[in-house]
């Protein structure tokens, strides 16, 4: 059957445009010699399939294309009408199985080209009716495989957890046995730590000569740092940020948490603004972070080097008796 001749040249083109532009590269390399007679310069197989779907729009009535679209047209319908028949024998109704079919077919787009080529007459109640069983069909299949795959989903989640259950229960199991282990190390330790303990406050307190007055106060919102300089890629110099000064005078190691943005307190990187810049330098700044006035879901960091306080470690070397012996206990590496 001639199809091409019941159809617009509008919907030739779109005929065209379902059949695709490497189903006609593929007619013209079959039909080289009257290819060349209607596209003089071109070689079939070097076209692009926007090439040849071009060509075949403006040469759809050139026989051979027309008999290559008509037979791909008559296979399609054939092929409908089957997968009908059959749902209509599984119990479908004739318009349910028509629209199942269509949704499934590469006329899904264009319903109307379809009842065209079909010779099908449906009036625009009908017309509408159908596409609106596609639109329900569709939105049936989309739910059944949201809830498909969520059913998997839970069935895996179920597994993992399931899973993570029996490491964790193994990993209490022994922790239980390491705590008992530790509560044990604990009890012999703190005997010796009491009496050590003592001692140590005692010599590390001759040493501190730090004025309250320079620790930071518990209202205030200048955060002070023990940093080490470094040099970003552009070898300027940026501030590490390893502990910080407690209003009562002891540093606590920071730890940036990953669970919040890099910015405000949860920062390990700080901008450099003064002091002294040699790349591994450590020493104490102050600094604050205020909300920035073009995003202010990030900071504006003003840093300034704080010359009142010196981060010191304090050793006592029991072991060292004199000058000459310290200097023999640090040439051997003691550990102390």
């Amino acid at each position: 059957m001639n199809y091409i001749s019941l159809l617009t040249q509008e919907e030739k083109a779109d005929l065209c445009k379902i059949i695709d532009g490497r189903y006609f590269k593929n007619i013209f390399r079959s039909h080289e010699p009257e290819f060349t007679r209607i596209q003089g310069g071109f070689r079939a197989k070097s076209l692009s399939k926007e090439q040849a779907l071009s060509i075949a729009i403006n040469n759809i009535d050139e026989s051979f294309i027309a008999m290559e679209v008509n037979k791909r047209v008559d296979n399609w319908l054939k092929e409908i009408q089957e997968k009908i028949e059959k749902l209509e024998g599984e119990g479908s109704t004739h318009d349910t199985a028509l629209a199942a079919t269509l949704l499934d077919s590469v006329f899904a787009n264009n319903v109307d080209l379809y009842l065209k080529l079909a010779g099908k007459a449906l009036d625009m109640d009908a017309r509408s009716e159908l596409k609106k069983a596609m639109a329900y069909i569709e939105e049936k299949h989309h739910l059944l495989d949201i809830i498909e795959t969520t059913d998997q989903s839970v069935h895996t989640i179920k597994l993992e957890y399931e899973h993570k259950i029996q490491e964790l229960e193994q990993e209490r199991n022994a922790l239980r046995s390491k705590l008992a282990e530790a509560n044990e190390k604990i009890t012999e330790l703190q005997v010796v730590s009491s009496a050590v303990q003592s001692d140590n406050t005692v010599a590390l307190a001759q040493f501190d000569d730090t004025a309250a007055s320079v620790f930071p106060s518990v209202s205030s919102d200048e955060i002070v740092s023990l940093c080490s300089v470094f040099l970003d890629y552009n070898g300027n110099s940026r501030l590490i940020r390893y502990a910080d000064l407690n209003y009562d005078g002891r540093f606590h190691i920071f730890r940036k948490s990953k669970d919040s943005p890099p910015y405000f307190n949860n920062r390990d990187k700080l901008y450099y603004k003064d002091g002294p810049s040699n790349e591994g330098f450590y020493g104490i700044w102050t600094w604050t972070a205020t909300p920035s006035a073009k995003v202010p879901s990030r900071d504006h960091i003003d840093s300034q080097y704080n010359t009142d306080l010196d981060a010191i470690e304090v050793i006592v070397i029991a072991k060292a008796t004199n000058l000459d012996n310290l200097i023999n206990l640090l040439k051997n590496e003691t550990k102390y």
